[in-house]
């Protein structure tokens, strides 16, 4: 598969604080795209942004947008770019580092190739091979950082974000929900499985719950699913011999 286009041998250069223009001109800088977000899991309402992924030619010189301010609920990855437009949240990633991540079984990689029903998207799956301590690994910490996240967007005045701090807990335990799936299955075979999950505590919030009650509900949750894919993707014997 050869990854140069003949319009982007000559060093493309997509920048991001332009990004709908860039989007819409369809420069042939986009290698695939995927929905992310609310509309992937069931959870969109009326103040729900799009939200896409981008994989990006690696022959394209991508401009980060230095005007985008992200809202603290992902964590920084450099090769994954990211800006907004009205409505739209945008990441981009190079095809390259996508595959890297497909193979460090990335939440953000996983969920794209999992969920696509394009035939010509879908053979990215093909890259794909399950790595049940890196699905551990990576979905285990994404999900820690989320639930450390609730606590501080709903508790730090300074950070203060309750729709942040409402979607971090929700996350927090959706990726774990996520990873058990593809522990047991093999990929992701319900993206809507923790639609419950969110109404539950869109209502616990209304009902007038501050952290501490969050936190007496949803950890043994979070706990629960936390065992159950330790269970799932238990670390291997080299592992414990080297006293990793």
């Amino acid at each position: 598969l050869s990854l140069q286009r003949k319009n982007i041998e000559n060093n493309m250069k997509i920048d991001l604080a332009n990004i709908r223009e860039e989007w819409d001109n369809k420069q042939g800088w986009v290698y695939a795209f995927y929905y992310r977000g609310s509309i992937l899991y069931g959870t969109s309402d009326e103040n729900s942004d799009t939200d896409l992924l981008i994989v990006a030619y690696d022959g394209v010189d991508i401009i980060p947008d230095e005007n985008y301010v992200d809202d603290g609920c992902v964590k920084a990855d450099k090769r994954i770019y990211q800006t907004s437009t009205e409505g739209y949240d945008y990441e981009i990633v190079k095809y390259s580092d996508f595959l890297s991540l497909i193979k460090e079984q990335s939440p953000l990689a996983l969920e794209a190739i999992f969920d696509t029903q394009d035939s010509f998207y879908s053979k990215l799956r093909r890259f794909y091979k399950l790595d049940k301590w890196k699905l551990r690994e990576s979905f285990g910490s994404i999900a820690s950082n989320s639930f450390v996240k609730a606590k501080k967007k709903m508790t730090v005045k300074e950070s203060y974000d309750i729709r942040c701090a409402l979607k971090s807990l929700f996350h927090s335990i959706r990726l774990l929900m996520f990873a058990c799936q593809i522990a047991e299955k093999g990929e992701i075979t319900d993206f809507k499985c923790a639609v419950p999950l969110w109404e539950e505590i869109n209502e616990d919030y209304k009902k007038g719950f501050v952290w501490e009650d969050f936190k007496k509900k949803y950890k043994p949750i979070w706990n629960e699913w936390h065992s159950k894919m330790v269970k799932l993707c238990p670390k291997p014997k080299e592992l414990y011999k080297n006293n990793k």
